[in-house]
């Protein structure tokens, strides 16, 4: 089970059908992410930290911190969830460098494998 998902949905009071509509999924597909029988990956835990404020790093952790804190108001008037007061300030910063990091990481891979089918097509019409 996501503990974080779990206790921060808790906190903002927010239902699944709710959960639903704002990411756009199905009822299975969320309900599988709340039970922890599906990861959440990068993408839907970019959406729910541009949603709702959660801490990134947190929601792929699926760990909780125990102390849970609503502090502050996103742009939708939700409330943001974030770590315990203990917990470095710049952790959101941190979290969108990583989500950004992995982001550039993979476009790096996409690159990289369009290189090599290039360099095949052309050992291809050299042969020629």
């Amino acid at each position: 089970m996501n503990e974080y998902l779990r206790e921060a949905f808790s906190e903002l009071g927010k239902t699944q059908k709710e959960i639903i509509e704002d990411l756009g999924k199905s009822q299975p597909y969320v309900s599988a992410l709340m039970n922890g029988k599906k990861d959440v990956g990068k993408d839907v835990a970019y959406k729910l930290t541009e949603l709702y404020g959660f801490d990134y790093a947190s929601i792929l952790r699926g760990v909780s911190d125990s102390a849970l804190t609503i502090n502050q108001k996103n742009k939708k008037g939700n409330n943001i969830i974030r770590g315990s007061d203990s917990e470095n300030t710049d952790s959101g910063l941190a979290s969108l460098i990583d989500l950004f990091r992995a982001q550039l990481s993979e476009k790096d891979n996409q690159i990289n494998k369009k290189d090599e089918q290039i360099d095949k097509l052309l050992n291809l019409l050299n042969k020629q």
